[in-house]
């Protein structure tokens, strides 16, 4: 048995701005489609990239925004979920600008609670209960925070919150370096408090969709 310890989990948000542009990447068409560059690129797990710069007529299907995923152990290759099997003339110029994150620094606990609602189908010629599970809904997600003004992480997700931003992203890395990234994110809430001889906390909650 291998149990997870929490203890190291991570979330960090987007803040708007990008990173350095990953270039000179070849695009190898395949479910998934996979991308290779001569050296190492830099991105890990759960980034969010922009590509662009793929060629031929099928370009506009690739030359978009993804969740980086399947990064090779010497950091040449990485995957996108996207099935490009048939593609044709992709080129070998291909760029891949990765979005920045900021650390959320001071969580305490975390709770992501993917769910489907329940589609009753039974009509009244029916003996018996009819149930269809519906669309997935990534979230929310809820973090409980000590609440630290110093933490660039924690401004942004206030900001957002403020400004009622809808297209942010969100990634947890979990100890065994696996990912949960949301695109299209918002912040639903979130509250602080405190009491006596005690540090202020916070819970904040995201919705947003599922990338990876």
């Amino acid at each position: 048995m291998s149990v997870l310890d929490s203890q190291g989990t991570t979330l960090e948000i987007t803040t708007g701005s990008s990173g350095e542009a990953v270039t000179g990447l070849t695009p190898a068409p395949g479910n998934p489609t996979i991308f290779t560059k001569a050296t190492a690129h830099g991105l890990v797990n759960g980034d969010i990239v922009t590509v662009a710069d793929v060629a031929g007529d099928d370009a506009a299907s690739l030359n978009t925004t993804w969740v980086v995923e399947n990064v090779s152990s010497d950091g040449e290759t990485f995957s996108v979920d996207h099935d490009s099997t048939g593609y044709t003339e992709v080129g070998t110029a291909a760029t891949a600008t990765p979005l920045a994150f900021a650390t959320v620094g001071t969580i305490l606990d975390h709770n992501v609670n993917p769910s489907r609602p329940e589609r009753d189908r039974t009509n009244l010629g029916d003996t018996e209960r009819k149930v269809k599970a519906g669309l997935l809904a990534e979230g929310p997600w809820s973090f409980t925070l000590q609440w630290d003004h110093d933490d660039t992480g924690l401004d942004a997700v206030i900001a957002a919150f403020e400004a009622n931003t809808a297209t942010l992203g969100f990634k947890i890395t979990y100890t065994d370096a696996e990912t949960a990234t949301i695109e299209n994110a918002s912040v639903l809430s979130y509250s602080k408090g405190g009491g006596v001889d005690e540090d202020v906390t916070g819970t904040i909650t995201v919705v947003g969709t599922r990338a990876a």
